[in-house]
Protein backbone atom coordinates (compact mmCIF):
# COMPACT_ATOMS: atom_id res chain seq x y z
CA UNK A 1 0.00 0.00 0.00
CA UNK A 2 1.14 3.54 -0.56
CA UNK A 3 1.71 6.15 2.14
CA UNK A 4 -1.81 7.61 1.93
CA UNK A 5 -3.35 4.18 2.56
CA UNK A 6 -0.92 3.39 5.38
CA UNK A 7 -1.47 6.77 7.02
CA UNK A 8 -5.26 6.42 6.97
CA UNK A 9 -5.03 3.01 8.65
CA UNK A 10 -2.60 4.36 11.24
CA UNK A 11 -4.52 7.58 11.94
CA UNK A 12 -7.81 5.70 12.37
CA UNK A 13 -6.31 2.90 14.47
CA UNK A 14 -7.35 0.14 12.07
CA UNK A 15 -4.18 -1.94 12.46
CA UNK A 16 -5.62 -4.16 15.23
CA UNK A 17 -8.72 -6.29 15.68
CA UNK A 18 -9.76 -4.16 18.64
CA UNK A 19 -9.18 -0.94 16.72
CA UNK A 20 -11.26 -2.17 13.79
CA UNK A 21 -14.02 -3.29 16.14
CA UNK A 22 -13.98 0.03 18.02
CA UNK A 23 -14.28 1.90 14.73
CA UNK A 24 -17.06 -0.41 13.51
CA UNK A 25 -18.98 0.14 16.73
CA UNK A 26 -18.57 3.90 16.37
CA UNK A 27 -19.97 3.67 12.82
CA UNK A 28 -22.94 1.56 13.96
CA UNK A 29 -23.53 4.05 16.81
CA UNK A 30 -23.33 6.92 14.28
CA UNK A 31 -20.33 8.46 16.05
CA UNK A 32 -17.95 7.96 13.12
CA UNK A 33 -18.44 8.01 9.33
CA UNK A 34 -18.07 4.79 7.31
CA UNK A 35 -14.49 3.83 6.52
CA UNK A 36 -13.48 5.71 3.37
CA UNK A 37 -9.86 6.04 2.29
CA UNK A 38 -8.61 9.26 0.63
CA UNK A 39 -8.65 9.54 -3.19
CA UNK A 40 -4.86 9.24 -3.44
CA UNK A 41 -4.88 5.76 -1.85
CA UNK A 42 -3.35 2.86 -3.75
CA UNK A 43 -2.64 -0.82 -3.17
CA UNK A 44 -0.60 -3.23 -5.27
CA UNK A 45 -0.46 -7.03 -5.11
CA UNK A 46 2.34 -8.84 -6.89
CA UNK A 47 3.64 -12.31 -7.67
CA UNK A 48 7.33 -12.99 -8.23
CA UNK A 49 9.08 -16.05 -9.66
CA UNK A 50 12.58 -17.23 -8.79
CA UNK A 51 14.86 -17.74 -11.77
CA UNK A 52 17.13 -20.77 -11.82
CA UNK A 53 20.86 -20.33 -12.48
CA UNK A 54 20.18 -21.68 -15.98
CA UNK A 55 17.50 -19.01 -16.49
CA UNK A 56 19.91 -16.29 -15.44
CA UNK A 57 22.67 -17.68 -17.65
CA UNK A 58 20.27 -17.57 -20.60
CA UNK A 59 19.26 -13.99 -19.72
CA UNK A 60 15.60 -14.82 -19.17
CA UNK A 61 15.28 -12.23 -16.40
CA UNK A 62 16.07 -9.40 -18.82
CA UNK A 63 12.49 -9.26 -20.10
CA UNK A 64 11.15 -9.01 -16.53
CA UNK A 65 11.24 -6.28 -13.97
CA UNK A 66 13.60 -8.12 -11.65
CA UNK A 67 15.63 -7.88 -8.47
CA UNK A 68 18.51 -9.77 -6.90
CA UNK A 69 18.09 -10.64 -3.23
CA UNK A 70 20.43 -12.82 -1.16
CA UNK A 71 22.09 -14.00 -4.34
CA UNK A 72 18.82 -15.11 -5.95
CA UNK A 73 17.11 -13.45 -8.91
CA UNK A 74 13.37 -12.84 -8.91
CA UNK A 75 11.11 -11.56 -11.69
CA UNK A 76 7.76 -9.81 -11.42
CA UNK A 77 5.29 -12.05 -13.24
CA UNK A 78 1.86 -10.62 -12.30
CA UNK A 79 0.63 -7.52 -10.51
CA UNK A 80 -2.77 -6.17 -9.55
CA UNK A 81 -3.37 -2.45 -8.95
CA UNK A 82 -6.14 -0.76 -6.94
CA UNK A 83 -6.46 3.03 -6.91
CA UNK A 84 -9.09 5.19 -5.19
CA UNK A 85 -9.57 7.41 -8.26
CA UNK A 86 -13.27 6.48 -8.12
CA UNK A 87 -15.43 5.84 -5.02
CA UNK A 88 -15.43 2.07 -5.58
CA UNK A 89 -11.78 2.09 -6.66
CA UNK A 90 -10.29 1.40 -10.08
CA UNK A 91 -8.95 -2.11 -10.64
CA UNK A 92 -6.40 -3.35 -13.17
CA UNK A 93 -4.30 -6.47 -13.54
CA UNK A 94 -1.20 -7.19 -15.63
CA UNK A 95 0.80 -10.31 -16.51
CA UNK A 96 4.17 -10.93 -18.10
CA UNK A 97 3.83 -12.18 -21.69
CA UNK A 98 5.29 -15.57 -20.67
CA UNK A 99 2.56 -16.13 -18.07
CA UNK A 100 0.26 -19.02 -19.09
CA UNK A 101 -3.04 -17.84 -20.55
CA UNK A 102 -6.12 -17.62 -18.37
CA UNK A 103 -9.04 -19.09 -20.39
CA UNK A 104 -11.56 -16.94 -18.51
CA UNK A 105 -9.76 -13.69 -19.22
CA UNK A 106 -10.55 -11.44 -22.16
CA UNK A 107 -7.22 -10.46 -23.76
CA UNK A 108 -6.62 -6.75 -24.06
CA UNK A 109 -6.61 -5.29 -27.56
CA UNK A 110 -4.90 -2.08 -26.47
CA UNK A 111 -1.42 -1.53 -27.91
CA UNK A 112 1.61 -1.09 -25.68
CA UNK A 113 1.67 2.55 -24.52
CA UNK A 114 4.28 4.67 -26.25
CA UNK A 115 6.12 5.47 -23.03
CA UNK A 116 6.46 1.74 -22.23
CA UNK A 117 7.98 0.78 -25.56
CA UNK A 118 11.64 -0.21 -25.52
CA UNK A 119 11.40 -0.73 -21.75
CA UNK A 120 10.94 -3.88 -19.71
CA UNK A 121 7.26 -2.90 -19.23
CA UNK A 122 6.54 -3.60 -22.90
CA UNK A 123 6.63 -7.29 -21.94
CA UNK A 124 3.59 -6.98 -19.67
CA UNK A 125 0.02 -7.40 -20.88
CA UNK A 126 -3.13 -5.83 -19.47
CA UNK A 127 -5.34 -8.63 -18.17
CA UNK A 128 -8.36 -6.39 -17.63
CA UNK A 129 -9.85 -3.47 -15.72
CA UNK A 130 -12.94 -2.92 -13.59
CA UNK A 131 -14.66 0.22 -12.31
CA UNK A 132 -18.23 -0.90 -11.59
CA UNK A 133 -20.12 -3.97 -10.37
CA UNK A 134 -22.32 -4.10 -13.46
CA UNK A 135 -22.42 -2.82 -17.03
CA UNK A 136 -24.82 -0.08 -18.18
CA UNK A 137 -27.31 -2.84 -19.04
CA UNK A 138 -27.07 -4.52 -15.65
CA UNK A 139 -24.78 -7.40 -16.58
CA UNK A 140 -22.25 -8.32 -13.86
CA UNK A 141 -18.70 -7.29 -14.70
CA UNK A 142 -15.83 -9.69 -14.13
CA UNK A 143 -12.16 -9.29 -13.36
CA UNK A 144 -9.90 -11.69 -11.54
CA UNK A 145 -6.23 -12.43 -11.30
CA UNK A 146 -5.75 -16.16 -11.60
CA UNK A 147 -2.14 -15.92 -10.43
CA UNK A 148 -2.58 -13.66 -7.42
CA UNK A 149 -5.97 -14.42 -5.91
CA UNK A 150 -5.62 -18.05 -4.88
CA UNK A 151 -6.44 -19.46 -8.33
CA UNK A 152 -9.85 -17.79 -8.42
CA UNK A 153 -11.03 -16.92 -11.91
CA UNK A 154 -14.20 -15.93 -13.72
CA UNK A 155 -15.04 -13.75 -10.72
CA UNK A 156 -15.27 -10.10 -9.69
CA UNK A 157 -12.55 -8.28 -7.78
CA UNK A 158 -15.03 -5.61 -6.74
CA UNK A 159 -17.70 -8.00 -5.49
CA UNK A 160 -15.22 -9.98 -3.43
CA UNK A 161 -13.52 -6.90 -1.97
CA UNK A 162 -16.87 -5.26 -1.18
CA UNK A 163 -17.37 -7.97 1.44
CA UNK A 164 -14.21 -6.97 3.33
CA UNK A 165 -15.52 -5.78 6.68
CA UNK A 166 -15.21 -5.52 10.41
CA UNK A 167 -17.78 -5.56 13.19
CA UNK A 168 -18.20 -4.20 16.74
CA UNK A 169 -17.11 -7.41 18.49
CA UNK A 170 -13.57 -8.79 18.01
CA UNK A 171 -13.84 -12.41 16.79
CA UNK A 172 -13.07 -14.86 19.59
CA UNK A 173 -13.07 -18.63 19.85
CA UNK A 174 -14.76 -20.82 22.45
CA UNK A 175 -11.69 -20.42 24.66
CA UNK A 176 -12.03 -16.65 24.55
CA UNK A 177 -8.87 -16.14 22.52
CA UNK A 178 -8.88 -13.65 19.69
CA UNK A 179 -9.33 -15.20 16.26
CA UNK A 180 -8.41 -13.87 12.85
CA UNK A 181 -11.22 -12.77 10.57
CA UNK A 182 -11.01 -14.73 7.31
CA UNK A 183 -12.32 -13.99 3.86
CA UNK A 184 -14.84 -16.60 2.73
CA UNK A 185 -13.27 -18.65 -0.03
CA UNK A 186 -14.91 -21.31 -2.16
CA UNK A 187 -12.10 -23.83 -2.01
CA UNK A 188 -13.01 -27.51 -1.69
CA UNK A 189 -10.65 -30.47 -1.74
CA UNK A 190 -10.66 -32.22 -5.09
CA UNK A 191 -12.55 -29.43 -6.80
CA UNK A 192 -9.54 -28.36 -8.88
CA UNK A 193 -7.61 -25.09 -8.93
CA UNK A 194 -10.13 -22.92 -10.76
CA UNK A 195 -12.77 -21.49 -8.45
CA UNK A 196 -15.60 -18.98 -8.84
CA UNK A 197 -16.63 -16.15 -6.54
CA UNK A 198 -19.84 -14.15 -6.64
CA UNK A 199 -20.14 -11.40 -9.24
CA UNK A 200 -22.36 -8.34 -9.51
CA UNK A 201 -23.50 -5.91 -6.83
CA UNK A 202 -22.97 -6.89 -3.16
CA UNK A 203 -25.95 -8.10 -1.13
CA UNK A 204 -27.27 -5.49 1.29
CA UNK A 205 -28.20 -8.04 3.96
CA UNK A 206 -24.57 -9.18 4.15
CA UNK A 207 -23.93 -6.09 6.30
CA UNK A 208 -26.86 -6.58 8.66
CA UNK A 209 -27.38 -8.56 11.84
CA UNK A 210 -30.96 -9.20 12.94
CA UNK A 211 -32.01 -6.68 10.32
CA UNK A 212 -29.84 -3.86 11.74
CA UNK A 213 -26.53 -2.41 10.45
CA UNK A 214 -23.66 -4.33 12.00
CA UNK A 215 -20.85 -5.24 9.58
CA UNK A 216 -18.83 -2.23 8.44
CA UNK A 217 -17.04 -2.23 5.09
CA UNK A 218 -13.30 -1.61 5.16
CA UNK A 219 -13.57 0.29 1.87
CA UNK A 220 -12.72 -2.71 -0.31
CA UNK A 221 -9.45 -3.45 1.49
CA UNK A 222 -9.04 -7.03 2.66
CA UNK A 223 -5.60 -6.02 3.90
CA UNK A 224 -7.22 -4.31 6.91
CA UNK A 225 -8.91 -7.38 8.50
CA UNK A 226 -6.27 -9.75 7.06
CA UNK A 227 -3.31 -7.90 8.56
CA UNK A 228 -4.94 -6.92 11.84
CA UNK A 229 -3.21 -8.12 15.00
CA UNK A 230 -4.07 -8.29 18.67
CA UNK A 231 -3.08 -5.16 20.59
CA UNK A 232 0.01 -5.74 22.73
CA UNK A 233 -0.32 -2.50 24.71
CA UNK A 234 -2.98 0.12 25.34
CA UNK A 235 -3.74 2.10 22.18
CA UNK A 236 -3.21 5.87 21.82
CA UNK A 237 -5.97 8.11 23.14
CA UNK A 238 -7.10 8.90 19.57
CA UNK A 239 -8.00 5.22 19.15
CA UNK A 240 -10.69 5.32 21.83
CA UNK A 241 -13.82 6.45 20.08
Amino acid sequence: MNKATYKFIKDNCLWSFDGLSRYAKAVVDKKKPPISLPPESQEVKAVWIEFTPADVKAGRERTYYHIVHDGKTYGLTSFHILTKDTPNWFWATFHHRETPANPDETPSTYPVPERARNTVWANYRLGGTQSDFVTSTGQPTKLSDYYIEYDFTNSSCMTCHASAKGHPEPPRGADGKLLRDAKERIVAAGQGPVQTLDVGAPKADAFLKSGEPYFVQTDFLWSIPFRAREEQKPPPARCKF
